[in-house]
């Protein structure tokens, strides 16, 4: 379980440069804005179930690294919209995220739709026992 911690903090490193002490957790925020494009401060706390106070750490760090914007919603001008930059950042996101998540997608329809419960639930097991593991 350890090499795949270590895989994570790779990544997330990758991902993060330039905002250090948010791993895993920018690399959720820069996912999120990556697949539903900008968001507002409120809905990315929500996503993230961080504090607004939090999620805004985060997009300060993420804002200073160069890796998002802010912008003004068009609608509400009191609402500020968080946006990802395009670049290299976008460029990682892909390689490392979007691209095995489609290989993931493609592999669960080939699945028959009458073992997808069981498969999910043997998933679901073995998740389980990996945190147990990981508490260890």
């Amino acid at each position: 379980m350890e090499y795949g911690h270590q895989m994570i903090r790779l990544r997330a490193s990758a991902v993060t440069e330039g905002a250090p002490g948010y791993g895993v957790i920018a690399v959720r925020a820069m996912i999120r804005l990556s697949m539903f494009g900008a968001t507002s401060m409120g809905e990315l706390a929500t996503a993230l179930s961080v504090s607004p106070a939090r999620a805004t750490q985060i997009v300060d760090a993420l804002e200073r690294a160069g890796h998002i914007d802010r912008q003004r919603s068009e609608s509400d001008r009191r609402v500020w919209q968080i946006r990802l930059k395009s670049g290299p950042t976008v460029e990682v996101l892909e390689q490392e995220f979007h691209r095995p998540m489609a290989a993931l997608r493609a592999a669960w329809e080939d699945v028959p739709p009458g073992c997808r419960e069981t498969v999910l639930a043997f998933i679901q097991k073995l998740v389980a026992e990996m945190r147990t593991r990981e508490d260890e």
